[in-house]
């Protein structure tokens, strides 16, 4: 099991609730993009996965390891013996909730779907140094079953890192260790960017972030394993609909998860993520009360199949109880990723 650069969830998170600005220029480059976005990045996706296919089906054997992936990222990792690989992943997002400002759950009142292709890919550039990019569409349903509105588009680009001090999977007692950072770059559409009242057309947070953290993965023989991990991310200054600057503060991430190993081929893991990011600055003052929080539970299944191939699915599910959360939305996913080594060590 391995984190990816900065553990991010597979929804996007919209920063504070008073984001509103719009640009003179924002909706005229957004409808210019809304006619074509989806063809584009569907096609796209469609052609890169084709290559993806046949340079896997072409390449030398190597050993794919049974551990890599998250409910946060799949293929976030390099196994010590791979150079280089590629992921195709798929996900699907339910939001069925929030939690208000006094703790409390508050059921959702209209369902919503969101679905996210993502082509990701990772090489080791020397030694423990391993970087990758991600790109990922996004395909939003809201307002179901009354009134339905649905957008669709390209989400924002995220660029990640890590360098190991440890090997993935430790040595002896200690565990592996290493070094995490994330990028994401506002290449999908911001809120403010938005036509749609109910939000579907919104493809990206319009903000540029970077997470930095660690992580930590110990194999305990072949039989278990366990990871565990935590970053920080910081976003961009921002202004609202009224003209305020608004100024985000640091958002923690932790986890931690563990599972066996079954006949070296077959891993499983349950884990509990936690997140928190205080209340922002809006023109140098504290907003009061507007501090967010939530946990959730997450499971892994990861499956090697032939030499150079990794199956891997994600579970999560944000907690509905009382006191868990505070000020945002909770949400059930499914992942389902397709990983495939394109160079490995002999």
């Amino acid at each position: 099991m391995c984190t990816a650069g900065g553990v991010p969830s597979p929804r996007v998170y919209m920063g504070a609730h008073a984001l509103q600005s719009i640009p003179s220029h924002a909706h005229r480059v957004t409808g210019m993009v809304r006619a074509g976005s989806a063809s584009v990045w569907r096609s796209g996706l469609l052609h890169v996965s084709w290559v993806v296919l046949a340079v896997c089906s072409g390449v030398g054997t190597a050993r794919a390891a049974a551990c890599c992936g998250t409910g946060y990222g799949v293929g976030g990792r390099l196994a010590p013996a791979e150079r280089a690989a590629v992921t195709m992943q798929a996900s699907g997002t339910v939001p069925y909730g929030s939690m208000n400002a006094d703790g409390r759950f508050v059921r959702a009142r209209s369902v919503s779907l969101e679905g996210r292709p993502e082509l990701s890919g990772m090489v080791r550039l020397w030694r423990g140094l391993q970087a990758g990019l991600a790109f990922r569409g996004v395909t939003q349903v809201r307002g179901l079953p009354r009134k339905r509105a649905v957008g669709t588009g390209i989400g924002d680009v995220r660029a990640f890192g890590r360098y190991e001090l440890v090997p993935s999977g430790g040595s002896g007692w200690v565990p592996g260790f290493a070094l995490t950072a994330s990028l994401t770059l506002p290449t999908g559409r911001a809120p403010w960017a938005g036509r749609d009242p109910a939000g579907a057309d919104v493809t990206g947070t319009g903000l540029a972030s970077l997470r930095v953290g660690v992580a930590l993965e110990h194999a305990l023989g072949e039989d278990f394993f366990w990871a565990a991990g935590g970053t920080v991310g910081l976003s961009q200054p921002a202004a609202n609909a009224g003209g305020f600057r608004v100024e985000h503060a640091p958002q923690l991430q932790v986890f931690a998860a563990g599972g066996p190993t079954l006949r070296r081929t077959l891993s499983l893991a349950a884990g509990l993520h936690y997140q928190r990011e205080g209340a922002p600055l809006i023109n140098g003052r504290l907003a009061p009360g507007a501090d967010r929080s939530k946990a959730a539970l997450f499971g892994v299944a990861s499956w090697e199949f032939g030499e150079r191939w990794n199956l891997v699915v994600t579970a999560q599910a944000d907690l509905p109880y009382d006191r868990t959360g505070r000020n945002d939305e909770l949400t059930a996913a499914v992942t389902g990723g397709l990983r495939c080594i394109v160079g490995a060590w002999e």
